[in-house]
C-alpha cells in the first residue's frame, strides 16, 4: 500500500529516463517518500506503529534491503549528553568535534550485480556520464565498488583516495545540479 501511495511501479525497477522522471514529478505522479505522511496518513501511521528505533554506537552496521522504509530521528537526550561528553574530550579541537555526526552508508552486493539502465543519481554513473549504466559492478569504470570479500584488495586505500579526490567531486557537482532541478519541480507543484 505504501508503494502504491508513492506511485511506485515495479516496471520502474530498472529505471526510467531523466525526462520521463521529471515529467512524472511535474504531473504529480511521483511522490517523494518523505511525503508519505501527507499523501497517505493512514499508511504512514501503520509504518510508524511498526517501527524500530535503535541506539547506534561507532562501528555498528545495519543490514537492510533497498526497499526498507527508513528515516532519521532526533538525537535523544542521552545521545546528546554522550555527544557533548565526546566533544568536550577533544579539548576545543573543533575540526574533530564537528565531524561527530557525520556518517556514511555502505551497501554490499556481489560483483555480478548490474546497475539499472535508466536515469539514476548513482555517483559511478554520474562520474562516467552514464557509461556505467547497466554494467555489472565488477565492470564499471573507476574504483566505485571495491572488493571486500573474501579479502580486501591490497591497494584499496590508494584507489579510494584517488576516487575521493578526483571522481567524487565531479559526480557531486552533477548530482547537485540534478537535485536542484528536481527540487524546483517538486516545489512548483
Amino acid at each position: 500500500e505504501a508503494l502504491a501511495a508513492l506511485s511506485f511501479d515495479d516496471k520502474f525497477g530498472n529505471g526510467v529516463s531523466k525526462d520521463d522522471l521529471f515529467e512524472m514529478i511535474k504531473s504529480g505522479k511521483v511522490v517523494d517518500s518523505c511525503g508519505l505522511e501527507k499523501v497517505a496518513p493512514h499508511v504512514y501511521d501503520d509504518i510508524e506503529l511498526s517501527k524500530q528505533e535503535f541506539s547506534f554506537k561507532r562501528g555498528d552496521v545495519i543490514f537492510m534491503n533497498r526497499w526498507l522504509f527508513h528515516k532519521s530521528i532526533e538525537v535523544t537526550e542521552k545521545g546528546k549528553l554522550a555527544l557533548q561528553s565526546l566533544q568536550n574530550s577533544f579539548n576545543g579541537d573543533q575540526t574533530t568535534g564537528a565531524a561527530l555526526l557525520k556518517r556514511y552508508s555502505v551497501r554490499f552486493a556481489t560483483g555480478d550485480t548490474s546497475l539499472p539502465e535508466g536515469f539514476m543519481t548513482e555517483m559511478s554513473v554520474l562520474a562516467s556520464d552514464g557509461l556505467n549504466l547497466g554494467k555489472e559492478l565488477n565492470n564499471v569504470s573507476g574504483e566505485w565498488y571495491p572488493k571486500c570479500w573474501p579479502e580486501v584488495d591490497i591497494d584499496v586505500d590508494e584507489k579510494l583516495d584517488y576516487l575521493v579526490k578526483n571522481e567524487v567531486p565531479v559526480a557531486q557537482e552533477k548530482l547537485d545540479a540534478i537535485m536542484a532541478e528536481a527540487m524546483s519541480l517538486f516545489q512548483s507543484r
